[in-house]
């Protein structure tokens, strides 16, 4: 009997999980895009799946400190690479789960964090987007706050000070640019 609970227990955690997993993708309509775990990166179409893989921008004083983006179908985990500073930590700073809107004016993602250390989600990351080739362009506010309507005509004039946008600049990492 106590077998058999396990058992039963086990399942329904595994579907739990891949349930989570799946679910919060949108799809050019809008509405919800769900990707089963089993079905992985193939299932991804459109932006979700261009937007696979790594990507990386330098950030930080001086632009010294390099953060990689990788996104899977509904995870991303935020690592950063110090290899500029002369070590390589490669240590992960972040992660949880996304959800893109590629049919809104302008595209919309949304991320949200898991508190390191925690059970506790971060407020979400509200952001646009401009996905071209191998460059993703993202424009976001502090976490919690609302979606900016547009891209800022000069980059230069955004600055933390000023405004409470951000913007990040993201390369796809591929085996000539790593």
């Amino acid at each position: 009997m106590i077998d058999r609970l396990r058992s039963i227990t086990l399942r329904l955690s595994i579907a739990a999980l891949a349930m989570l997993a799946s679910q919060g993708h949108r799809g050019a309509s809008g509405q919800d895009k769900t990707v089963p775990l089993s079905e992985g990166k193939k299932a991804a179409e459109g932006d979700l799946g261009r937007l696979q893989g790594r990507w990386s921008c330098r950030t930080g004083a001086g632009d010294k400190l390099v953060v990689t983006w990788d996104f899977s179908v509904g995870k991303i985990v935020m690592t950063e690479d110090a290899s500029a500073l002369g070590e390589n930590y490669g240590k992960q700073l972040l992660n949880g789960t996304y959800t893109v809107r590629e049919g809104a004016d302008p595209k919309e993602i949304d991320v949200t964090f898991q508190l390191p250390g925690s059970d506790e989600k971060a407020p979400p990351l509200r952001a646009i987007y401009i996905l071209d080739g191998d460059r993703l362009k993202l424009c976001y506010g502090r976490p919690g706050s609302e979606r900016p309507t547009r891209f800022p005509e000069d980059p230069k004039t955004v600055r933390p000070q000023d405004e409470p946008r951000k913007l990040l600049d993201l390369r796809r990492v591929t085996d000539k640019n790593q």
